[in-house]
């Protein structure tokens, strides 16, 4: 019996750290697992999932990956943080530190944030 638990762990922990080619409608690139969508912007390619775990610890609801000619050129993350009350702000990291891009009383639904993602996208 704990020779089938180590096994299983093994393979889980393999399975979990690889990477898997994605190949899109718009793009063909390697992520650590299957995108839940694949939009275009001009010359972006936005890759974006959502966070299946929702440990405390990754506090992120959403992650985008922004793609410019198959090359990773940003990545945003929608997170909930507690500063006075509960709320819910959309970042990007921007030389070593997060830069907010918005925010949200309450928990989003995902094509808020994909409006707020292009409005973001369009203003660079």
């Amino acid at each position: 019996m704990k020779r089938i638990i180590l096994i299983m762990g093994t393979l889980i922990l393999l399975t979990g750290c690889s990477k898997v080619v994605y190949s899109g409608k718009y793009i063909t690139v390697e992520t650590r697992e299957l995108p839940m969508d694949e939009w275009k912007l001009g010359d972006y390619v936005v890759l974006s999932w959502e966070n299946q775990n929702k440990r405390q610890e990754d506090k992120w609801v959403y992650r985008f990956e922004v793609y410019r000619r198959e090359t990773l050129v940003g990545e945003y993350l929608l997170r909930s943080e507690k500063v006075d009350a509960k709320r819910y702000y959309l970042k990007v990291e921007e030389e070593d530190r997060l830069k907010t891009i918005a925010s949200f009383d309450a928990k989003p639904q995902y094509r808020a944030v994909r409006d707020r993602m292009i409005a973001a996208l369009k203003a660079d």
